[in-house]
């Protein structure tokens, strides 16, 4: 999990692109669900909008195809670290993008108790997230976050600030009281700003291996895991979250 003084660090980063010159808004999520779905007009539900958006129903691509993209979804103990509700975007809203697809990134942080991050495991599956956005669609590529928006919804409005909300209620709806706060940062459209972003974010994880390196090389060679990419980064972790929760249930029962 991170610290405080990662956490800093991942804020300090988008301030100081602000002093740099980059535009940098802020959204704070209304806490009360019926003003948020009357705030918009473009909707969101659990499992609501289990929809396929073709070529050429898809207006805007975000970390499409030649463009370069992440998502991060980090969860936090529960230490009252996490600004909840807010939206952090660095870049353009989306009504001033003259592109179809633009370079994208995604930071969540996610507050959560011990007992909860046990449960919870890795959020990769964000399936519930693709099937919850009406006229939003996530492509699966491994190691890439890519979504379609779809023309019809950009005529309604959709924006950064709705599709940081919409996420943070799906997350809510679907991890119910196991998650206690969410704070999301998107990066939009600015190549330079995301590959800075990655070398903060690989400079904490490498900070992360190194306390956990022995740990991580046993139980690599216990799996016969001959990957070379960091656990982080890792496109099966989740099958190997799993996998070893399977064998510490069968250690414990022999």
């Amino acid at each position: 999990m991170l610290t405080k003084e990662d956490i800093n660090e991942l804020r300090d980063f988008f301030e100081k692109e602000r002093v740099r010159g980059k535009k940098l808004l802020k959204y704070s999520i209304d806490p009360n669900l019926l003003t948020v779905k009357s705030k918009f007009k473009v909707s969101f539900g659990l499992n609501k909008y289990k929809e396929i958006i073709l070529k050429e129903e898809t207006e805007l691509e975000l970390g499409g195809r030649g463009k370069d993209s992440f998502i991060l979804i980090y969860l936090i103990k529960n230490e009252k670290m996490i600004k909840d509700g807010q939206i952090t975007l660095l870049g353009s809203e989306i009504k001033e993008i003259e592109e179809d697809n633009v370079h994208f990134g995604l930071l969540c942080l996610i507050e959560v108790s011990e007992s909860s991050e046990k449960e919870i495991g890795y959020i990769d599956n964000l399936s519930f997230v693709s099937n919850g956005i009406e006229g939003f669609m996530i492509r699966s590529i491994p190691r890439k976050f890519w979504c379609r928006i779809s023309s019809e919804v950009l005529k309604k409005g959709f924006s950064f600030e709705f599709l940081g909300t919409a996420f943070y209620y799906l997350f809510k709806e679907s991890y119910g009281d196991k998650i206690d706060r969410i704070e999301i940062f998107f990066i939009n459209n600015d190549l330079e700003s995301i590959k800075e972003f990655l070398k903060v974010n690989a400079s904490i994880q490498d900070k992360y291996l190194e306390k956990n390196r022995e740990k991580i090389e046993k139980w690599k060679k216990k799996i016969e895991c001959e990957y070379d990419w960091g656990c982080h980064i890792c496109p099966y972790r989740f099958e190997c979250q799993k996998f070893k929760e399977i064998l510490i249930k069968r250690e414990n029962i022999e």
